[in-house]
């Protein structure tokens, strides 16, 4: 039986306290040098949408990962109620974020917090499997 890492079900308890509807979803991310983004969608009403997607050639640990990391992208917007277009997005990410190396994309941003998240996911990915693997 395979449990969802604690990063991650933090991640989605948090989100469920916020006006954040994320929807995620794989596709071809045509620029190799990323694995996933988040994008702001809309607001409509009291809700804000965000759209995650996650490139279709991550698979298993690496993908898992990845949402780990997209979730956090989408928890820092959730903290910040203002945040509710591209452009409020955009200075969002002027003040907590810093300019992407990995990506061809204009106007790509990281955080360490969502750098971290990912790593953190995958190490509790493998030690659970290294648990699982010890009592066969």
């Amino acid at each position: 039986m395979l449990v969802a890492p604690p990063t991650l079900a933090i991640l989605v308890d948090a989100l469920e306290h916020t006006d954040i509807i994320v929807h995620v979803t794989e596709c071809w991310l045509v620029d190799g040098a990323y694995s996933g983004d988040t994008q702001f969608v809309a607001t409509a009403g009291s809700q804000r949408y965000l759209r995650i997607r996650l490139d279709v050639r991550l698979h298993d640990e690496a993908a898992i990962a990845m949402l780990g990391h997209e979730l956090q992208h989408a928890w820092e917007i959730g903290a910040h109620r203002w945040v509710s277009d591209q452009k409020t997005l955009a200075e969002l990410y002027t003040q907590i974020g810093y300019a992407s190396q990995r990506t061809l994309r204009l106007h790509a941003v990281e955080t360490t917090a969502a750098r971290d998240t990912a790593r953190d996911v995958l190490n509790e990915l493998k030690a659970g499997r290294r648990v699982l693997s010890s009592t066969d």
